[in-house]
């Protein structure tokens, strides 16, 4: 579509969305809202929540039907969590959720959970070729290699460190030996003791010989490769070889039978160790399950005697008659639930991609940027706060922040995404952002503009969404009756601050509402 059509298109649009939002009632709520409507809020709230629409609502009455045509059956099991048979699903299933589960219920599915990895854990490592078998296993051949090499190294530097001492001591012997005659004993007290500061010092250049001989091994090691670089140019290379083929073909039988034994002898070697150390990492796999199996043991143990006390838990067993009666239909709910939830966030992830082709053309015309005067950054973090801006336009080179951009695919969270990110932001840290490695600073001039969607699904709700949140709340925490001035005072404390978005589409929709 052309941005012509678009930007056309945006009034009819808009007008479209004011149409939705003064067709629900305005109960006085917000601030400035008038509370003519909220009779007629309380009846609105009362459909959303027993006349539900699509499956919910199909799923809610069969329930319904059904508590009511088996209401002997029913009845207990629903008493216990303070419903009767009159009321639906979600509303037993939320009473539900609130029950109390009995003291120890918590250290029981811990303990039930840890016990079955612990069971699995085992017969893997007692199965031959499992994936965990040999996972345990390459990493206790690791372990042993790795000590087998520290071994090795200290070896050979606890033999260099023995070699050069002994040398300095036997330099210092004929030092002593060999000293000339004194003629007084204080001189030759002081020639001793300027041999032993001698043997003092020589331990501390030992550590720099050694510092010194590994530059000059390293430096020969360069000559060499040097050398051989040379001998390749120069065709040497190819002669050594040839002769060491023509020495290989005068060697006499005996010679040709000593070289098959030492390859023998090493081959044999090396299988005698591959066993040794097989041997070695299958102890440690048999220590690991026998220690495992004692675990498992004390856990059982402990599973068993939870079991006996959750028995005479009243909390508990009131808890399982609820949920071993209702498990069928509770799982369809969440299902038929969680499928309209899936419908509203498959809406809400194709709206993101038509708002960066359709929305966001409209709003870089708006602000009157030319092609290579801006950039385009998603899903942009906060510095130093929580949460995230769908979209950020910034200058070219990455260093003013010119718009911030949120998304709602629900029509009546306009407002709300206007406090997430606008100039009255409600969290205060909200000063800067981050792009790249770089904190670019968020004037409170910096325009807000919000995309929103004219849902086409069967599921649109009349108040925000996290008005919708707390009102659910609110509504299933009532035991029997519906407190109506109750539910306007807690509802009235939530919205205190804050305008509805009906009133927000009236003061900033012309400047700052894309609606697609």
């Amino acid at each position: 579509m052309d941005l012509d059509e678009l930007i056309k298109k945006q009034k009819v649009l808009l007008s479209k969305a004011r149409k939705i939002l003064a067709s629900f009632p305005q109960p006085g709520l917000y601030d400035g809202e008038p509370k003519e409507d909220f009779p007629k809020f309380i009846r609105f709230v009362k459909d959303l929540f027993r006349k539900d629409q699509g499956e919910r609502g199909i799923f809610k009455r069969e329930t319904q039907k059904e508590f009511q045509k088996k209401e002997k059956e029913f009845q207990h099991p629903l008493s216990l969590c303070g419903c009767t048979v009159k009321d639906p699903i979600d509303y037993v299933y939320y009473r539900f959720g609130l029950m109390k589960k009995g003291k120890e219920y918590d250290n029981y599915i811990f303990l039930k959970y840890t016990t079955n990895t612990t069971k699995k854990f085992i017969q893997d490592l007692e199965t031959e070729g499992s994936e965990q078998r040999e996972k345990i296993k390459k990493g206790i051949e690791n372990g042993i290699l790795k000590r087998q090499e520290k071994r090795k190294k200290l070896l050979e530097r606890e033999i260099v460190l023995n070699s050069n001492k002994n040398e300095s001591e036997s330099k210092i012997e004929s030092e002593i030996d060999n000293r000339p005659l004194i003629g007084s004993i204080f001189d030759q007290n002081r020639l001793e003791n300027s041999i032993l500061s001698k043997k003092e010092g020589d331990k501390e250049k030992e550590v720099e010989n050694e510092k010194k001989k590994e530059i000059e091994e390293k430096e020969e090691e360069k000559e060499n490769k040097e050398e051989i670089e040379e001998n390749k140019e120069k065709g040497k290379e190819i002669k050594i070889r040839k002769e060491k083929e023509k020495e290989k073909d005068h060697e006499t039988p005996k010679e040709k039978g000593k070289i098959e034994q030492k390859k023998k002898q090493k081959y044999e070697q090396k299988k005698l160790m591959q066993k040794q150390y097989t041997k070695q990492v299958d102890q440690r796999i048999l220590k690991i399950i026998s220690t495992r199996k004692k675990q498992l043991a004390e856990k059982e143990k402990t599973l068993d005697q939870i079991k006996e006390n959750l028995k005479k838990d009243k909390d508990y067993q009131n808890w399982k008659i609820v949920n071993n009666k209702f498990k069928t239909y509770f799982d369809r709910w969440v299902y038929v639930d969680h499928t309209i939830g899936e419908e509203s966030k498959t809406i809400g992830d194709d709206f993101e991609k038509q708002s960066e082709t359709l929305a966001i053309p409209i709003i870089i015309n708006r602000l009157g940027l030319e092609q290579g005067q801006y950039k385009v950054f998603s899903n942009v973090y906060w510095n130093n706060v929580d949460g995230e801006i769908d979209f950020v336009i910034t200058d070219q080179k990455e260093e003013k922040v010119i718009a911030l951009i949120e998304c709602k695919s629900r029509v009546f969270d306009i407002a709300a995404g206007y406090r997430q990110s606008g100039p009255c932001r409600i969290s205060k840290g909200k000063k800067g952002i981050k792009i790249k490695k770089k904190i670019l600073n968020v004037p409170k001039k910096v325009p807000c503009y919000i995309v929103t969607l004219i849902q086409e699904n069967r599921y649109i709700l009349g108040l925000e969404s996290k008005l919708k949140e707390k009102l659910t709340k609110i509504i299933f925490n009532f035991e029997k009756k519906w407190d109506n001035h109750q539910i306007y005072n807690l509802l009235k404390i939530f919205c205190k601050g804050k305008i509805s978005p009906l009133q927000w589409f009236d003061l900033y929709a012309n400047d700052n509402l894309i609606v697609l």
